[in-house]
């Protein structure tokens, strides 16, 4: 990560997977089961207020060959307290569709490619998300998660993308 005076800092990720017997049963445990790869989370500290920073991701091999992701940049929430103005975008239940265009169960979530489009073209006039409720319609394929985490990828790389379920209690 590069720092606020142009220093590279690197900060250090714990990594973690899953497996085929981590899904609740069938289809994704069966035919609805794809290898998911590494899951990195690393904690970013001592960030200056409001200033924009460039990232990028590293893997290490077995073999001690790094592999490394695109760069992004993010900017850095304001101060405990300061005045500032935070536009928030807020929305639930988009799900996911096929960027090809190819069909879908159903066709019933078409609506989530314009709403993602919309957020990306209005990026430098947001600066955090709250999704709440359904957010990848899996229904037991693993795959539907990457193409959405694809779909989303150019608005959560930039800014905070926080995800919560809302539950009713009767």
């Amino acid at each position: 990560m590069g720092s606020s005076r142009g220093e590279q800092i690197h900060s250090p990720a714990g990594t973690v997977t899953f497996d085929r017997n981590s899904m609740c049963g069938a289809p994704a445990r069966t035919v609805g089961w794809r290898d998911p790869g590494f899951i990195h989370t690393s904690f970013l500290k001592e960030l200056w207020p409001n200033r924009v920073y460039t990232y990028k991701l590293g893997h290490r091999l077995f073999n001690g060959t790094c592999i490394w992701s695109q760069k992004y940049q993010f900017r850095s929430s304001p101060y405990p307290g300061q005045n500032s103005l935070q536009r928030v975008v807020i929305f639930g239940d988009m799900g996911k569709d096929e960027a090809d265009g190819s069909n879908e169960y159903h066709n019933f979530q078409r609506g989530s490619l314009n709403t993602t489009k919309q957020l990306i073209q209005d990026l430098k006039n947001i600066d955090i998300i709250f999704h709440i409720g359904d957010i990848c319609y899996a229904n037991g394929y693993l795959s539907q998660w990457d193409q959405f985490t694809s779909q989303i990828e150019p608005i959560a790389s930039t800014m905070p993308y926080m995800i919560a379920r809302f539950v009713v209690i009767y």
